[in-house]
């Protein structure tokens, strides 16, 4: 081709995000320096041109870039070119091959997602693969061809932890130093994934610091730290999170990115939370760290005690803004099928941790949903005074995958499907880790395991190996099966619509 300029491969991506009926985000990075553009090319189902151009890209960000493409038709399957030029003319995209993206349909479909969360980049304890649940899921996904998108529930990156998941608490305080762990972990595995199906994706902790709330950046810090954080980390932390993950979401363009470089997150207030549909099926995505406010006198060592003043967080999330965002989303959607993400477990707590009768190694109860019990019991009591059904919460952190559900006088409240790790180099918590029965905060709520071994129904089952889930909405039941490290279904639960 005379003066052409040859497209050629990314160094990161593509990563598809946010789709609907009539459009879909798309990411990538072209270069992390270098004179290079990011260039996209859109065809339809009848080989019409649909749109090609350049992706914008921001340089002080590692030239990472994103776009939604729109005007399109539900149900729809469009050939996808993308790559990097050095200019924008006569652009030949032979070294490229297109990538095939289907429109979300407008309503009456069945919907069928991936929850995933935790994905450590040690291997020192994953046999010797720390891409292994990546591979099994893409052969998966090639084989099957019937999964709408993956929900990337939290702990994408171990940024805290430099070198192994022993070197924890070492977060970087630049965007580079963070930046480092996203292209570490957004390798081959990663990209055949997140360019086959779209990706939507929460933080929990170690996207920026092991544990952390809003408030330990504050002057209102937790009376146990010494000093306030370094708000370096948060800044930066949450500046890395907007450019590789939170980019994919709905509600946030390129230009919102850009403005957030140089940002106080302290005292921008950002809005992380948001929702989005796929077919018939509504999903609320929580923020459960960035609004999160401990309280200078609260005490996560009263382990023992009844819940009170002193061991409930000021706020897990906005009173005024989250949780009245929260409220409509349930209301509106009364009798519809629901999915709220919450990074942690909403129910069951875990016990308290240490050795002996009634507690448990590594479990850190205070820092999930027991911290925030006083929102918790709020929540569950809107759930059942508005006679609110069909709720299910998906979350990850602890390393182990299950169902749960919380009843109130031996009627169904809501469940949480709890889907953990991807990848973490030793096996995550088991079923003696976790407090059921009475909720602690709320002890009218009872919450019990109901996820079973696939040939033993007989036994609970809480999958401790690395793992993920696939959850599917079809003929009036949720159906929840959990896929090992064998590549195989060690637990499938079928819950009934009401």
């Amino acid at each position: 081709m005379h003066n052409s300029h040859t497209v050629k491969k990314l160094i990161s991506g593509p990563n598809f995000g946010h789709k609907t009926a009539s459009s879909f985000k798309v990411w990538g990075c072209c270069s992390k320096k270098g004179n290079w553009l990011l260039v996209i090319k859109v065809i339809a189902p009848d080989d019409s041109l649909i749109y090609q151009g350049q992706i914008p890209t921001l340089h002080k960000l590692k030239n990472v870039g994103f776009v939604e493409i729109t005007g399109l038709e539900p149900s729809t399957s469009y050939s996808v070119f993308i790559g990097k030029a050095k200019a924008l003319t006569s652009l030949d995209w032979t070294n490229i091959s297109p990538l095939e993206v289907k429109t979300f349909p407008s309503s009456g479909s069945r919907t069928k997602f991936i929850l995933t969360s935790c994905r450590h980049s040690d291997q020192l304890a994953s046999f010797g693969n720390k891409n292994l649940m990546l591979n099994i899921m893409h052969k998966r996904l090639k084989q099957e061809r019937d999964v709408d998108f993956r929900i990337a529930c939290g702990d994408q990156v171990y940024a805290d932890h430099p070198i192994t998941y022993l070197s924890n608490n070492n977060p970087p305080k630049t965007f580079k130093g963070f930046a480092k762990h996203y292209f570490r972990n957004y390798n081959q595995a990663h990209n055949n994934v997140a360019s086959l199906i779209p990706t939507y994706c929460t933080f929990d902790d170690h996207e920026v610091t092991n544990d952390w709330a809003l408030s330990d950046f504050t002057d209102d810090h937790h009376k146990e730290l010494k000093t306030k954080k370094d708000s370096r980390i948060l800044n930066n932390g949450l500046l890395a999170y907007d450019a590789f993950q939170h980019a994919l979401n709905p509600e946030f363009s390129i230009q919102d990115l850009e403005s957030r470089i140089g940002a106080d997150y302290i005292s921008s207030k950002f809005k992380y939370w948001y929702t989005f549909q796929h077919s018939d099926i509504k999903f609320f995505a929580m923020d459960t760290r960035y609004q999160r406010i401990v309280g200078a006198n609260f005490n996560k060592r009263n382990n023992d005690l009844e819940a009170n003043d002193n061991n409930a967080f000021v706020q897990l999330i906005d009173p005024d803004t989250q949780m009245r965002s929260l409220k409509s989303f349930l209301l509106n959607n009364k009798d519809d099928v629901k999915f709220i993400i919450s990074s942690m477990p909403f129910i069951p707590d875990t016990k308290p941790s240490g050795i002996g009768q009634g507690k448990a190694i590594a479990t850190s109860p205070f820092d999930k949903w027991k911290g925030g019990h006083k929102q918790r019991k709020e929540i569950l009591d809107f759930i059942k005074s508005n006679q609110i059904v069909n709720v299910f919460f998906l979350s990850g952190d602890v390393h182990c995958s299950f169902v749960a559900q919380v009843t109130h006088e031996n009627k169904i409240v809501a469940y949480n499907i709890v889907s953990s790790a991807l990848n973490w180099p030793t096996f995550g918590l088991g079923k003696a880790s976790f407090q059921l029965g009475e909720l602690f905060g709320a002890i009218e709520y009872s919450t019990s395991i109901i996820s079973k071994k696939i040939y033993n129904e007989s036994k609970t089952h809480i999958e401790k190996r690395n793992n993920y889930t696939e959850i599917t909405v079809t003929n009036g039941n949720i159906e929840i099966d959990i896929i090992n490290n064998l590549n195989k279904v060690s637990s499938s639960t079928k819950i009934a619509i009401t």
